[in-house]
């Protein structure tokens, strides 16, 4: 937006000039919320029983650096996600998802089947594959990834959501398990059956979509 001039008469300089310099904050903190906010709210997670301990997910897809632009419509996977674990071993349920704020409340605008594999045991944090490397993947989706469809979902995986609007939206990968009754069979839809993870990591805008 273009610079405006404004004529100051002597004894408004003190106002306009704070009003001035109060719009240009705004507008730079709206600007700095949209570039650096902190997306959508970190979901509560589940205890680990005694004598776990689990780190947060990762994968090489989110690491790098910048904002990852995706044409609403288009699929996404993130590879070879990994979480570290310490502990006798558990079964554990993994989903990668994008959140979007759209009238004031955030939505699931896309998400990826669960993927089911046992981490541990391990008498310390060691790193652990989220996706078996014999987990099937729907037709188009690479091996070893946690592949995401837009809103509604495909096949058994129906996200409860909506659909993406033009703009930036957060990263999830939530690691779950077998355990309370919204957890069923362990590969309930995280998205409609109101899950809690054990571990969950959030990239805040990390997606812009177009």
């Amino acid at each position: 937006m273009a610079d405006q001039g404004y004529y100051i008469k002597k004894g408004q300089t003190t106002p306009l000039i704070v009003a001035g310099l109060m719009g240009v904050g705004g507008v730079v903190l709206i600007v700095y919320a949209i570039a650096k906010g902190g997306g959508a709210p970190r979901p509560p997670t589940n205890p680990l029983e005694p004598g776990e301990a689990m780190g947060e997910p990762s994968t090489p897809t989110l690491e790098l650096e910048g904002q990852i632009s995706i044409r609403r419509g288009d699929r996404f996977a993130v590879l070879a996600p990994t979480v570290p674990y310490r502990g006798s071993g558990r079964d554990t349920y993994s989903q990668f998802s994008i959140k979007q704020q759209q009238g004031g409340q955030w939505v699931t605008v896309y998400a990826s089947g669960v993927a089911g594999v046992h981490v541990g045991p391990s008498p310390s944090l060691a790193s652990w594959d989220l996706v078996s490397p014999d987990q099937p993947q729907p037709t188009g989706c690479p091996g070893q990834s946690l592949c995401a469809f837009p809103f509604p979902g495909v096949g058994p995986n129906p996200i409860c959501g909506a659909p993406a609007q033009q703009g930036v939206a957060s990263a999830y990968v939530e690691v779950f398990e077998r355990k309370y009754a919204q957890d069923a069979d362990g590969f309930a839809s995280p998205t409609c059956n109101g899950r809690i993870p054990v571990s969950v990591r959030m990239w805040p805008n990390k997606f812009i979509f177009t």
